[in-house]
């Protein structure tokens, strides 16, 4: 049976894009306190410290490493947060413009044809 995609929801397109945008924010989130964390470690190395104090010093710059770790464990527990948040409502913005224009699109040309069968589903 031939059918065509006349259109889609907008709403429910903006949702399951919005759905999709957590799982990714919740793995880029991740990925983002994992490498805050290598550096806060390396930066927590006293040996690490004094090298990038002389570095900073030989160009005459200040560096206050208390200051940068300080900055770096506050960056960690907003990015854990921020970053899902954030990447759901891009998400779902993304979604409901592609269907959006989708439907539009489908208008003028026509939508998306599938041929589809139909067969029985076995109950247990």
């Amino acid at each position: 049976m031939k059918m065509e995609v006349k259109r889609v929801g907008v709403i429910s397109a903006g949702k399951v894009f919005a759905i999709a945008g957590i799982v990714s924010g919740i793995i880029m989130a991740i990925i983002s306190v994992i490498y805050i964390n290598l550096i806060i470690s390396q930066l927590s190395n006293a040996t690490v410290q004094q090298t990038m104090i002389q570095q900073y010093q030989a160009q005459g710059v200040e560096f206050d490493v208390s200051d940068t770790l300080s900055q770096l464990k506050t960056t960690r527990i907003y990015s854990a947060i921020l970053i899902p948040i954030f990447s759901a409502i891009f998400s779902f913005i993304l979604g409901v413009l592609i269907a959006w224009v989708y439907n539009l699109m489908a208008r003028v040309w026509g939508g998306f044809k599938m041929d589809l069968t139909e067969h029985e589903v076995k109950k247990k």
